[in-house]
């Protein structure tokens, strides 16, 4: 994995315990704790934007290439976004063409065979650009994928994070 997508992959999934992880980045805006959502965004921001704006360009290509690249494409495209975008309207251009880019990127995970390889972490949000698609035939095919996930964890583990983060709600 090449540097810049390591460094999205560690941050996202190894930068603080999951607990924190799940408040303070993940989904701060559930948390409660005031000022939580706007001081991951500036973290996310200042951290990622110009990548970001390069990945929607289409210029991270290459980390399509192997299984921990390609996951961390989908959190750039498909959760930095989320942080870098909040302010904009929803459907605003910027965010529209990250969600398709994140899309294509876990169709093609997906078609990989990747999945299997995945920690629970990395399966939820490769999975994400599917609940985000908001198309019913996408959510049902994310639990199909989470329910048939035979990776170095049981299935229902997975089901029960995609459960706990609403998908198909």
């Amino acid at each position: 994995m090449g540097e810049e997508a390591a460094s999205v992959h560690a941050f996202w999934f190894h930068s603080r315990p999951v607990a924190d992880a799940f408040r303070t980045l993940w989904f701060p805006g559930a948390s409660g704790v005031p000022g939580a959502e706007a001081a991951a965004d500036e973290e996310v921001t200042q951290r990622f934007g110009p990548l970001l704006r390069r990945g929607v360009a289409g210029e991270l290509a290459s980390w399509l290439e192997e299984p921990r690249s390609c996951v961390a494409l989908i959190v750039l495209l498909d959760q930095c976004s989320r942080h870098v975008y909040r302010q904009l309207a929803q459907g605003s251009g910027a965010q529209a063409a990250a969600d398709a880019a994140a899309l294509a990127a876990t169709e093609h995970l997906l078609e990989a065979g990747w999945a299997a390889q995945l920690t629970v972490p990395e399966h939820v949000f490769a999975l994400m650009p599917l609940r985000h698609s908001r198309q019913l035939g996408s959510l049902q095919r994310a639990l199909r994928e989470a329910r048939g996930h035979e990776g170095p964890f049981p299935g229902r583990q997975l089901t029960w994070h995609l459960g706990r983060l609403r998908l198909g709600r």
